[in-house]
C-alpha cells in the first residue's frame, strides 16, 4: 500500500466506526499499521498462548516470528535455536519489517515460521500458505475459527478473514502441511503442521 493510502487509512480511522473501517480495509487490503504502532495494543497474557506454541518448536531451529511484538517468543525458545522477529513496524532489535497483506515477492527460508495472533488479520490466506510452502519446513500458528465467533464480533477484533476449523484445515491440506501437533487456547485452534517434501 502507498504512503497516501496509508495517510488515508489514518484519517478514517478517527471519524469512522471500526465496522465500517474493517470493511474498507477487507475492499482495499489494508493493515491496520495504526493500532500495532501501540505497544498497549499488545497484551501480555497473549504469552501463555506463545508458550504453549513454542513448545513444538525443535532445537536448533531457525525461527522467523510474525507479528513479534513484544517478542516473548524468544524465551521460550528450546537450546540452539536462531531467532528473527518480523513485525508490521520496527520493534528494533534487527526487527525484519514485512505487511504480509502486501504479497511480498517471496519470504526468507526458515526451518520455522511462527503466527501467534496473525492469520485473522490477513487478507489472501491462500496466497500466504502458498509462500510458506516454499520457504518453511514447519507452520507454527494460532487462528481464532470462525465456528466460535459470529461475524460481528471478528469485524469487533479487527479480523478480516472467516475460517471455520474445517476450512483452516483443508487450506494447510491444500498447501502440503500436515497437522502434526494440535492444541485450543481460548476459541483459538494452535497448530504445528509440518510441510510434505515430496509436495514442494
Amino acid at each position: 500500500m502507498n504512503k497516501k493510502r496509508i495517510q488515508a487509512m489514518e484519517r478514517l480511522k478517527s471519524v469512522i466506526p471500526k465496522s465500517l473501517l474493517i470493511r474498507i480495509q477487507k475492499q482495499f487490503g489494508a493493515s491496520d499499521i495504526h493500532r500495532w504502532k501501540d505497544i498497549e495494543n499488545i497484551y501480555e497474557d497473549w504469552e501463555e498462548r506463545t508458550e504453549i506454541m513454542a513448545s513444538w518448536i525443535p532445537e536448533n531451529s531457525s525461527v522467523l516470528e510474525f507479528g513479534c511484538a513484544r517478542m516473548v517468543l524468544k524465551k521460550h525458545l528450546a537450546p540452539g535455536c536462531i531467532y528473527t522477529p518480523s513485525d508490521i513496524v520496527d520493534r528494533g532489535q534487527g526487527t525484519l519489517v514485512m505487511n504480509l497483506n502486501e504479497k511480498p515477492r517471496e519470504l526468507p527460508k526458515y526451518d520455522v515460521f511462527f503466527f501467534s495472533g496473525v492469520l485473522e488479520y490477513i487478507h489472501d490466506l491462500d496466497w500466504l500458505l502458498s509462500a510458506c510452502t516454499v520457504s518453511c519446513k514447519s507452520l507454527i500458528a494460532s487462528y481464532a475459527i470462525s465456528d466460535d465467533t459470529p461475524v460481528a464480533e471478528r469485524r469487533k477484533h479487527g479480523w478480516i478473514n472467516d475460517l471455520t476449523r474445517i476450512e483452516f484445515s483443508r487450506l494447510l491440506d491444500s498447501k502440503g502441511f500436515v497437522v502434526m501437533e494440535q492444541s485450543e487456547w481460548r476459541n483459538q485452534i494452535l497448530v504445528r503442521a509440518d510441510r510434505q517434501t515430496n509436495r514442494a
